[in-house]
């Protein structure tokens, strides 16, 4: 993956060199920050909104990354990666257009006992908490209602 600076908003990862940190630690590997790139330009999240959460997981060979975060627009996005390719791509969440409150936590999780990736938000009504799902490897999410609040 290709090396670049971080801005401010911009989504990135640590991206390990390879290198080795010194000859007194030399199984430590050097990281570099690294921008999220998406058809060529870097991802940029809402600054008043920097919660961001992922799940790395392996399916069918493949070592897959997910990234959510809140976007400008108010909008729950997600990221995808497969195998450390430089280029990254939206994933089907976009497609649900789910508004979430900016000012609430993301987390995510991903079950391979269940088959499940789940994301939990609190919506931008401040309601209670909820919890959108998708069976790993599927496109099509599904949401419900959590009776409580974070």
């Amino acid at each position: 993956m290709s090396t670049n600076s971080v801005d401010s908003g911009t989504i990135a990862f640590l991206n390990s060199t390879g290198a080795e940190a010194s000859a007194s630690s030399p199984t430590v590997p050097i990281y570099v920050p690294t921008t999220i790139i998406v058809a060529g330009n870097p991802v940029v999240s809402s600054l008043s909104s920097p919660q961001v959460t992922a799940v790395a997981y392996t399916k069918d060979g493949q070592n897959e990354i997910r990234v959510y975060y809140i976007g400008g627009d108010g909008f729950l996005h997600e990221l995808c990666n497969s195998n450390g390719a430089a280029e990254w791509t939206i994933g089907s969440l976009d497609n649900i257009m789910a508004v979430a409150d900016p000012k609430a936590p993301l987390s995510a999780s991903v079950s391979l006992t269940s088959g499940q990736l789940k994301l939990y938000y609190s919506r931008a009504d401040r309601s209670f908490t909820w919890c959108t799902w998708v069976e790993v490897g599927a496109q099509a999410w599904s949401s419900r209602e959590i009776n409580i609040k974070w």
